[in-house]
């Protein structure tokens, strides 16, 4: 009876270790915009202070983007001189790529840029000095034009995101940075990413639709929500789709478990590779990489290791693409083939489990516009997602946090073959590259764990019973 209790007590812990709960982002700056009087936008999140003050007549609407949870927004009209707009005060926002102290942050907004104002400048945030006599042009912001949202890193070189936009319609902006990258998402979509070093609003007043040209946004804002944390793509998502800043989800990180992973770097010259410490997808110190040394357009992984080192008989291939590239120093994921929408940039994997689930995280970046990685045989893919990198340059900047959709495109897929293969396909004009890839087995969903556990406990009574 003791064996049958220990390990009863054992199934319960494997199975709720594995469905424990995801944690939740700090929200630390919210302004709901949902007050119908007075001159005051209260902010509600975790960070005492930075009640916006409405400026010049800035005044309340009930237009709303149509969220659930919202009741109103704040119109700011424009004016040459005199503009209507927001000030927050100092928010002490940072996000940089300091070695001693690296930071990241998260803004979500809903806004409607409105017809008419300025055409060239619709300020949507800007920071001012606290002593409200200048403004300080290389400290980041976001600006509406008549076609396109743009945002800029704070750099006297200027790096911006930019998105094409709607006139006189809700829309849903989010930028996050990790400190040395930048993503911006427009309705839930990532539409742009850069190199950023610094988003950085110390020591200065946040502004809410004011430049320092003195024209002001011309629109309404609504649910404007700050995190001192990069949100991942997934929350973003239910930002865009009306979720509630208090009520998103945030898992570190949004990805099911694994049973098995292979992972693969390809190295051009062969050059030791530095010290691997949880940056990618997956992370986890100490994890075995496979380095094809390609050759050619070609590169070719037999028995490919797992992360602990052991054997799997999976085999890895990529073949059709124009060249290698190598870079000194060789950082992760930088060494990579190369090609164009003249070749086939083929990929193949040998030896994975019929029917069973694996997410495929292939790593590489574009020049010239998107591309996307596909399945053409063996296997039936379940998601196939965009290719998105435009100037990101992983190989001279490694970012703390890859991100799907601009540093890997994730595959989903199920073999119904020993063999898949597929391509990477790149438009007219576009150069893609290959730099690595991530095979990961995924673990049965809980309702599969569930029906183990149950199945244990009969096999357990049926023991019982037959030592009774």
């Amino acid at each position: 009876m003791r064996f049958v209790t220990t390990m009863m007590g054992l199934v319960f812990v494997i199975v709720f270790s594995i469905l424990a709960t995801p944690a939740h982002a700090e929200l630390v700056l919210y302004w709901e915009f949902d007050e119908t009087s007075g001159a005051t936008a209260a902010n509600t999140g975790t960070q005492s202070g930075n009640d916006g003050a409405l400026i010049n007549g800035a005044t309340w609407n009930t237009d709303t983007p149509g969220l659930a949870h919202s009741t109103g927004s704040v119109h700011l009209a424009y004016s040459a001189s005199a503009g209507q707009y927001v000030n927050f005060g100092d928010t002490q926002l940072l996000a940089n790529d300091a070695a001693s102290t690296p930071n990241s942050l998260t803004i979500s907004v809903w806004f409607k840029a409105i017809t008419g104002g300025n055409p060239n400048d619709k300020r949507l945030l800007s920071p001012q000095s606290v002593t409200g006599s200048s403004y300080n042009n290389y400290r980041s912001g976001m600006v509406a034009t008549s076609t396109n949202i743009y945002s800029w890193d704070g750099s006297a070189g200027g790096l911006s995101l930019t998105a094409p936009i709607s006139l006189d319609a809700w829309q849903h902006l989010a930028i996050t940075s990790t400190g040395s990258l930048a993503y911006m998402y427009l309705n839930g979509q990532l539409v742009d990413a850069k190199n950023f070093h610094n988003f950085d609003f110390t020591g200065v007043n946040l502004l809410l639709g004011k430049s320092q040209y003195g024209a002001t946004f011309h629109g309404r804002v609504d649910d404007m929500a700050i995190w001192n944390t990069n949100l991942s793509p997934g929350a973003i998502a239910q930002l865009a789709a009306g979720v509630a800043p208090t009520a998103i989800t945030e898992g570190a990180p949004e990805l099911p478990a694994y049973s098995q992973i292979v992972n693969v770097d390809i190295n051009v010259d062969a050059s030791p590779l530095p010290s691997y410490t949880g940056k990618g997808v997956i992370p986890a110190a100490g994890t075995v990489w496979n380095e094809p040394v390609a050759v050619g357009g070609a590169f070719d992984v037999f028995d490919a290791v797992d992360d602990g080192g052991a054997a799997t008989g999976i085999a890895v291939h990529a073949s059709g693409w124009t060249a290698a590239a190598a870079y000194a120093g060789n950082p992760l994921q930088s060494d990579h083939l190369y090609g164009g929408d003249t070749t086939t940039n083929a990929w193949q994997i040998d030896g994975l489990e019929i029917g069973r689930t694996y997410d495929l995280f292939f790593y590489g970046e574009t020049v010239g516009g998107a591309g996307t990685v596909n399945v053409t045989s063996g296997a039936t893919p379940t998601s196939a997602d965009l290719l998105l990198f435009g100037d990101l340059l992983l190989e001279e900047d490694q970012p703390s946090d890859w991100v799907e959709g601009v540093s890997y495109a994730k595959l989903t897929v199920t073999p119904t073959d020993s063999t898949i293969s597929g391509n990477f396909l790149a438009p007219t004009g576009v150069t893609m590259a290959f730099s690595g890839v991530q095979i990961a087995m995924v673990v049965p969903e809980p309702a599969t764990l569930t029906h183990i556990f149950f199945g244990l406990l009969g096999v357990l009574a049926y023991a019982w019973r037959k030592r009774k």
